[in-house]
């Protein structure tokens, strides 16, 4: 674990690693699958991240019986897939499932992620959006993104993501409108 660290793992990243196979099947350690456990992690905390803000911002609002019953749906099919030969790697599927079902509000979602979390302990209820200090030559470029989708140049838009990317920036499209994070 000391090494992990060393080469900048989180040893939550290694238990996620660890996560995505089942028990009866041999891991196959290396640190391009480190790699990949690590960005799928980070993945996972900012989806959790952005649930929790918006739950955050519908504290006072109930979730309707409808929206509770989707989650706890996931729930059941995480409840089912750890019972049933204790099969992780598709109760971690479910849990991402629900993070991306956009039809389920955060405040019927959350607490069941949470739920999910109890069993599968990589502290998600910690999860906070990685923070990006942009320079000022990658927000010209995101805000010449921004025109450039306005004005419906898909093309020159694309350029500048691709521009980002190769800088370690990721963009997403959101109804609320650009978001940014690292690779």
């Amino acid at each position: 674990l000391s090494t992990l660290k060393e080469k900048g793992y989180d040893p939550l990243d290694y238990r996620y690693f660890c996560l995505g196979a089942h028990y009866r099947s041999q891991l196959q350690f290396g640190f391009e699958a480190m790699d990949s456990a690590k960005s799928g992690r980070r993945g996972l905390m900012d989806r959790v991240a952005r649930i929790r803000e918006e739950f955050q911002k519908q504290a006072e609002k109930k979730a309707d019986f409808a929206d509770v019953e989707k989650a706890n749906n996931y729930l059941k099919s995480f409840e089912e897939n750890i019972s049933q030969d204790l099969n992780v790697p598709k109760a971690l599927a479910a849990l991402w499932n629900i993070t991306k079902d956009s039809s389920i509000p955060a405040s019927a979602k959350y607490p069941v992620i949470l739920r999910m979390d109890r069993v599968l302990g990589l502290k998600l209820d910690t999860a906070e959006l990685e923070k990006v200090d942009l320079s000022n030559d990658i927000k010209a470029l995101v805000e010449e993104r921004e025109q450039a989708r306005k004005k419906k140049d898909y093309k020159r838009a694309d350029e500048i993501r691709n521009i980002l990317s190769e800088r370690g920036i990721i963009l997403e499209d959101t109804p609320q409108g650009v978001k940014w994070r690292k690779k």
